[in-house]
């Protein structure tokens, strides 16, 4: 088995990610969150016999490698995000891989093990989906190229999960789901990650150590 992650980013900038916190937090706010989430990202990659391929957007790629470890990095090209995401599959099938997982950044709970389990299950169906409770998903394992995957026109909406599940079937394509997560995108994601990581510290093997400790300058102290 030769495995390969994909990382969809971009290059965090003020005023250009995490703009729906923008309502609560200020655009370089915004920001230093998200580099805290790519650092703790990194953290996860380090544990897995892995290879890294990161798929960027906006900044440089030297900016990223260094928080998310080695790896190729490569500009995002596509119209869609899911012409994006199947550029960059493509690519990595291409090069060899046989099993490839992309995900994003915005998934701080991310584990190795929820990595492993999308690999692993790839021995049985031919697309693992990692969904999240917005109507996406977090997490994506293929073994080839399936334009059903990413042939969807609208990609912001609470439907991109029950639609790309609906192309499978409507294909045979057979699959199977994680466990769902929670993407960290609005500021009430970020007080339900903020009360999980004060409470759960033990469920985690990588404990986001980056992104709670921004979040706790934000919401400051626990109450005792």
């Amino acid at each position: 088995m030769r495995p390969a992650i994909i990382v969809m980013s971009r290059v965090p900038l003020p005023g250009r990610t995490k703009t729906r916190l923008m309502s609560h937090l200020t655009a370089e706010q915004c920001a230093g969150l998200q580099w805290a989430m790519l650092r703790d990202l990194g953290r996860v990659l380090g544990r897995l016999d892995i290879s890294l391929i990161v798929f960027y957007c906006d900044g440089t790629p030297g900016e990223l490698a260094r928080v998310l470890g080695p790896g190729i990095y490569l500009p995002q090209t596509g119209t869609n995000l899911g012409k994006r995401m199947a550029t960059a599959v493509d690519y990595c099938l291409k090069q060899g891989f046989d099993r490839v997982v992309v995900t994003g950044t915005d998934y701080p709970a991310l584990q190795p093990e929820d990595i492993r389990q999308a690999l692993s299950a790839l021995g049985k169906r031919e697309v693992v989906i990692g969904p999240s409770l917005d109507g996406g998903y977090y997490l994506l394992a293929v073994k080839k190229l399936y334009a059903e995957m990413f042939s969807l026109k609208e990609w912001w909406t609470d439907t991109v999960l029950q639609n790309t599940l609906g192309n499978l079937r409507g294909s045979s394509i057979s699959y199977c789901l994680l466990k769902p997560g929670r993407d960290l995108d609005t500021f009430e994601d970020a007080k339900f990650y903020y009360q999980l990581m004060l409470k759960e510290k033990t469920e985690f093997e990588v404990f986001p150590n980056n992104t709670f400790s921004y979040l706790h300058d934000i919401f400051g102290q626990p109450e005792v």
